[in-house]
């Protein structure tokens, strides 16, 4: 069983704490260094993507399920 890490971003100049297995964050910095960006950049995109598919830009998901159904991941 893998144990959960936390780690806390700005996003959209708000602060947010996201819960994560090791190997989804693993994933997610290799994605970010694959594309050259930040992991911010990346999971600030994965927020936005999420609030503009849901129809509400205004919305403050909770990231962790957004990550784990992520298809980037």
């Amino acid at each position: 069983m893998y144990q959960a890490e936390k780690r806390s971003f700005r996003v959209h100049g708000r602060s947010t704490t996201i819960k994560l297995e090791r190997p989804f964050w693993q994933a997610l910095e290799e994605i970010s260094w694959d594309q050259s960006r930040s992991l911010v950049a990346l999971i600030t995109d994965l927020s936005d993507g999420y609030r503009i598919d849901n129809g509400n830009p205004n919305d403050r998901p909770n990231l962790a399920p957004i990550i784990h159904d992520s298809h980037w991941v």
